[in-house]
């Protein structure tokens, strides 16, 4: 198969949502189903068409949605591609951890401030 990698993706995805009997229209709900709430059927269109890049948290639940694995969409990519994807993911994973962890730690500070100004006020109440 020629092309960019993202042409190839697209086409393994339409070729799979046709073997299926999927329309793109369908396709879409499901991902919005997943969670992608702008998903539409021009989205799939234009993910078939290489017309929009796929991120990869997009490719790996798609291919859930067509019952086959990531891998399977990638499993023509050369080796640099599959490592530059795989390196992606990587990024992206982390990326998502650390916003967990960045959230949290908000809400760590915001606890330690209530707890200071109860512990101030407290204060206030025991001087004479």
């Amino acid at each position: 198969m020629t092309g960019t990698p993202e042409q190839r993706v697209g086409a393994k995805i339409k070729a799979r949502r046709k073997e299926l009997g999927c329309s793109q229209e369908a396709l879409a709900q499901a991902m919005r189903d997943f969670g992608y709430d702008t998903w539409r059927q021009s989205t799939i269109a234009k993910v078939e068409s290489a017309g929009r890049p796929l991120r990869l948290n997009e490719l790996i639940d798609i291919a859930a949605v067509l019952e086959m694995s990531s891998g399977e969409l990638m499993d023509d990519l050369d080796d640099r591609e599959q490592r530059l994807a795989a390196a992606g993911l990587a990024v992206q994973r982390l990326e998502i951890e650390l916003a967990g962890l960045q959230g949290q730690a908000d809400r760590k500070a915001a606890e330690l401030g209530r707890a200071r100004d109860r512990e101030a006020a407290a204060r206030q109440e025991t001087r004479p």
